[in-house]
């Protein structure tokens, strides 16, 4: 008799443990999913914003122009939109920088 409610607690215990893997393993699968699908949204090509040139304005020396200036705040980590007009001002030919359209 003990061995039979043991054995059949044993058997209980063990579909319980092989439930709980079945939907460990299906979380992880949908998990991993979705994953892929925002590397794929993030990886596409038509998603983006269009990017310009503008010319970082000079103190001192280059050439006096008509131009489009980029914005002051304009760094290496952040950019801003393009100019909608050109202005006058010095500017360096080799001095350019990106700037969204």
């Amino acid at each position: 008799m003990k061995k039979s409610v043991f054995g059949g607690i044993f058997a209980l215990a063990f579909l319980v443990i092989a439930g709980y893997g079945v939907k460990s393993v299906k979380n992880h699968a949908r998990l991993s999913y979705l994953a892929l699908e925002n590397v794929e949204a993030l990886a596409s090509s038509s998603e983006g914003t269009d990017a310009g040139f503008c010319f970082l304005e000079q103190a001192f020396y280059g050439e006096y122009s008509y131009q489009s200036f980029c914005d002051k705040e304009t760094s290496d980590s952040k950019i801003y939109p393009c100019p909608s007009s050109q202005s006058w001002g010095n500017y360096l030919k080799s001095a350019q920088d990106r700037c969204t359209k």
